[in-house]
């Protein structure tokens, strides 16, 4: 039994997210450091994205044109 909907989240670690985006992990590093642009979360040394808020980010960045 999940007693949290967070337990179903898929966290990804930068490399994962770099991957993903073709975001290089330096801008992944500046972006953390300046809590901007993507979420994401810390475990101790550990930074890890959510996948839903990183698609989420993705697509709200995308411009539509006529």
């Amino acid at each position: 039994m999940i007693d949290n909907i967070d337990d179903m989240e898929v966290y990804l670690t930068e490399t994962q997210v770099q991957e993903m985006t073709n975001i290089p992990k330096s801008t992944l590093r500046l972006w953390r450091s300046k809590k901007k642009n993507l979420p994401f979360m810390k475990y101790g040394k550990y930074v890890r994205y959510p996948k839903s808020r990183v698609q989420s980010y993705l697509n709200n960045a995308i411009i539509e044109v006529a």
